[in-house]
């Protein structure tokens, strides 16, 4: 049975071990870390946390551990907002022949189990999600970046007159706008979390003002696939985007998932994908590039699925440099 390590040190001794290793670093290594005006590794600091012998020589009792962390060449993390302010952080590196170490970043800490802490960490990410099979909207749907983006503003339009009539005790129906009024939802200022504009600005990189002239071709591409209608001169959401809104009216907790891994040729390929939930029932994932975004619905139970394929070595593959494949076959860990 493998023998389990673990070790809490403080952010800024990541570069210290990385500088007592003995061999060279994976480009992806967290060791990596550099602190300005740091130059050699802190022994005392390192002997103190167990980590190395006063001489700045990693122990022999940590080193495979340490070894995870300096070669991984492949790595996962998972990134989850739990409240607001409260955010819990858990990634998992691997080297070539499976071997795993992870790091959870706790309250300024840095905790590292060897081998990863998979089980643990998934059963309480489950517990907040919560699990089921049922999902309250079935929605899928594929946009270019421009389209993305003026969904984006027209749902949080209608999440806004949803709860504005929920708090007035009036009927929650539809609303109308017009085209003009749609691009300066889309560029509005500071990032708000509970604002589905700011979430697509951020992960299409959508940086500056919007360009008002892609809001005519985004509509007419919306209305082709169904989620936007127009009446005269006055545009709303239409089917299933209009019940989307109803059921994510507040934006409860948020988790992403990134994959990367270095291929033989050292060329580094990266996934990921962003779950927004709004209940146990109500979960959105988005998958986004530069130019298009993937969103849709899914049950609690198929993220677990998803996160216990991100978090085990083997299941996540890699069939080219950027178009990564997930296997469920043994599903969750």
């Amino acid at each position: 049975m493998e023998e389990k390590i673990e070790i809490v040190v403080k952010p800024r001794l990541l570069g210290s071990i990385g500088r007592s290793w003995d061999g060279p670093l994976s480009q992806m290594s967290p060791l990596l870390y550099e602190i300005e005006g740091q130059s050699s590794p802190d022994k005392k600091a390192l002997a103190e946390a167990g980590i190395c012998d006063k001489n700045g020589a990693i122990l022999q009792s940590v080193r495979p551990a340490i070894e995870v962390l300096a070669t991984a060449k492949a790595f996962s993390r998972i990134y989850f907002t739990k409240s607001p302010g409260n955010i819990f952080e858990y990634i998992v590196y691997m080297t070539p022949d499976g071997r795993t170490a992870s790091i959870i970043n706790e309250a300024g800490d840095q905790r590292i189990n060897y081998p990863a802490l998979t089980e643990p960490v998934f059963v309480g990410i489950g517990q907040m999600l919560g699990t089921s099979d049922i999902s309250n909207c079935e929605f899928g749907v594929d946009l270019t970046a421009g389209e993305a983006l003026v969904f984006s503003a027209m749902m949080d339009h209608q999440r806004r007159a949803f709860l504005r009539a929920l708090a007035d005790d009036k009927e929650q129906v539809p609303v109308l706008i017009e085209m003009d009024k749609i691009a300066p939802i889309v560029s509005e200022g500071e990032t708000d979390y509970q604002k589905f504009v700011s979430i697509l600005r951020e992960m299409l990189d959508i940086r500056g003002t919007f360009m008002v002239e892609i809001v005519p071709g985004a509509l007419d591409g919306l209305v082709s696939k169904g989620l936007v209608k127009k009446e005269g001169k006055l545009w709303s959401l239409t089917g299933p985007a209009l019940l989307l809104s109803r059921r994510f009216l507040i934006l409860e907790r948020y988790l992403t998932m990134t994959a990367g891994h270095f291929d033989n040729e050292n060329k580094l390929g990266l996934t990921g994908l962003t779950c927004i939930q709004s209940g146990i029932n109500d979960i959105l994932m988005i998958e986004a590039t530069k130019a298009s975004a993937r969103l849709e619905t899914i049950s609690s139970a198929r993220l677990l699925d998803y996160l216990g394929a991100f978090m085990t070595p083997g299941q996540l593959t890699w069939p080219s440099q950027s178009t990564p494949r997930v296997s469920l076959g043994s599903k969750r860990p």
